[in-house]
């Protein structure tokens, strides 16, 4: 009978990167994975012959910069390729030569709203980017660590926070606990900067721009610490495609992981948490047991808990039920992957790209200005929209998208010589329940709605597309096991960050089975390839074992 010392339920980003810290102590793991790939959401797939694509994430954007300093080589730039995003959003509109560029670098955004708007909302971007950017480095020590209470504790007491001169801990508290609306009226005046601005508060989560809360989200999507490695000194911040798909991430940190000691086995479900007088002894896959001293889950609570574990769930104690009950599955996006035969024809760049220019000349020019595109409206009030027909299960003929293409940047990812264009479509305020259900019916009206919608910014969009994968909640939880299709493995609101993630009293990734653990985006600091669970839950079974 062979016996570990941590087994790993799933094979997601945070599983290898936790993996990676205990091997790296010579500690005996091993990682058991349903599907035949690594990564889970973070992986790459060839959905059509010859087209790659990141079916479920699709950029990295706030990967921690502790994680590539302790754990990966000095040459890991070399074999895990990244591709920066520059500009980091292309915001369009329908009026000809007018639309927004924001660029990593805050001078080149500075001159692009003020070609856009004016020199006062220019400077004014320049204060609120400031803010955003001093609030974020108070943050980042709270990030790269376990729980120390409430955010708003965490924000008096962390002893390393670095709180900038210029603002009091009340206003670092208010802009924390704030809407993204509230936030960006105080500063800006533009209503698509606004707009464009205030979706990274609601990204992935049912909320509006105008909920409470909203600005955190807004605040953890910006808190990108990762220092760009072919120029580290340039203090600008980037996000990355990684050459291959995401799936090159989670890959290259399964090659360390099993360096280091690790084993993998790919197509091998658990179907069950055995346990002994409430201690762990190992899981069932089929018909085989694996042994092991710790299983560290890196699955929903829900699926560990209510469908794995062999102890009924009204067994565990009274404040971990309730806190169950308490974790929040709602979900907000879809993802829409295409392959389109050329580059679509942005009216407000008709200008800047003519739509005549030969295939290779359009797909150069179209890399300058467009691979992350984001169609949110004219104002803040339509994604409020938006969010109030999906509370009520309905879907919004004007839904807000942010749209990839990858392939500008990576041609790994379409058959060679070809000007195909692979195309992500992440697309906002699809709730996992809506009116008459999922039915192929309303799912290809809702297709047909996004093509319509980026018709009406690319005229041409719908004639270029050559193949469709719908990806919606409900399959979301299916193929990757996200309960509720909920891309954080639980909301990231007010209420569960920080000591109240997944839930008060259970916030050190320990559970109440001894031996059992989670690493899991469902603990703090929450979901996106971020990595922070899977580095602070290792820490945390290292320090307790």
């Amino acid at each position: 009978m062979k016996k570990y010392d941590y087994l790993i339920i799933g094979a997601g980003h945070n599983a290898l990167i936790c993996a990676n810290y205990l091997a790296k102590k010579n500690k005996k793991v091993l990682i058991l994975e349903q599907r035949s790939n690594l990564g889970g959401a973070a992986a790459t797939e060839e959905i059509f012959p010859g087209y790659k694509f990141s079916r479920f994430s699709y950029v990295l954007s706030i990967f921690r910069q502790k994680i590539i300093d302790e754990i990966f080589p000095k040459n890991w730039h070399e074999e895990l390729i990244l591709y920066p995003t520059e500009p980091s959003l292309f915001i369009p509109t329908k009026k000809k030569n007018h639309y927004l560029l924001i660029s990593n670098d805050i001078n080149k955004t500075i001159e692009n709203i003020t070609q856009f708007d004016n020199n006062q909302e220019a400077d004014n971007y320049k204060k609120f980017y400031q803010l955003l950017e001093d609030t974020a480095k108070v943050i980042e020590p709270l990030i790269d660590q376990a729980p120390i209470g409430s955010i708003l504790q965490a924000l008096k007491t962390a002893p390393k926070l670095r709180l900038p001169k210029q603002y009091s801990i009340a206003e670092i508290s208010q802009l924390v606990t704030s809407s993204s609306a509230t936030l960006l009226d105080q500063w800006l005046d533009n209503d698509i900067l606004k707009a464009a601005l205030s979706y990274a508060g609601t990204v992935g989560q049912l909320q509006s721009p105008y909920s409470a809360g909203s600005a955190f989200l807004q605040l953890y999507h910006v808190s990108n610490t990762l220092i760009p490695p072919n120029d580290p000194n340039s203090g600008i911040k980037y996000r990355y495609y990684p050459r291959g798909g995401m799936g090159a991430i989670s890959n290259y940190l399964g090659k360390l992981a099993i360096k280091r000691g690790t084993e993998i086995k790919t197509n091998t479900p658990v179907h069950k948490i055995l346990t002994n007088n409430n201690q762990i002894i190992g899981v069932q896959s089929n018909e085989e047991i694996f042994y092991a001293n710790h299983v560290i889950s890196n699955i929903t609570y829900e699926t560990t808990f209510n469908h794995l574990l062999d102890i009924p769930s009204q067994q565990l104690p009274e404040d971990f039920q309730r806190g169950l009950k308490s974790i929040n599955y709602t979900t907000n996006c879809s993802k829409i992957n295409l392959v389109l035969k050329g580059i679509p024809d942005f009216s407000c760049l008709s200008d800047r790209i003519d739509p005549t220019l030969n295939p290779a000349e359009k797909k150069r020019k179209a890399c300058e200005i467009m691979h992350n595109t984001l169609i949110v409206g004219e104002h803040m009030k339509q994604l409020h929209q938006n969010y109030l027909l999906a509370e009520q299960g309905k879907l919004s003929d004007k839904p807000t998208i942010q749209m990839l293409m990858p392939s500008l940047l990576d041609d790994s990812l379409t058959p060679p010589d070809s000007n195909d264009i692979v195309a992500l479509l992440f697309v906002e305020y699809t709730p996992y329940e809506i009116e008459g259900g999922w039915t192929q019916e309303n799912r290809d009206a809702f297709v047909q709605t996004v093509l319509n919608r980026m018709n009406e910014y690319a005229p041409n969009f719908s004639q270029l597309v050559k193949h469709i994968d719908a990806v919606f909640p409900p399959d979301i939880e299916k193929l990757i096991g996200l309960t509720g299709g909920n891309i954080f493995q639980g909301s990231m609101s007010l209420d569960n960050i920080s000591s109240h993630r997944p839930m008060p009293g259970y916030n050190q990734y320990k559970t109440p089975i001894k031996g059992l653990y989670s690493c899991s985006s469902a603990n703090h600091p929450g979901g996106g390839v971020c990595g922070g669970a899977g580095r602070n839950a290792a820490q945390a079974i290292l320090k307790d074992s």
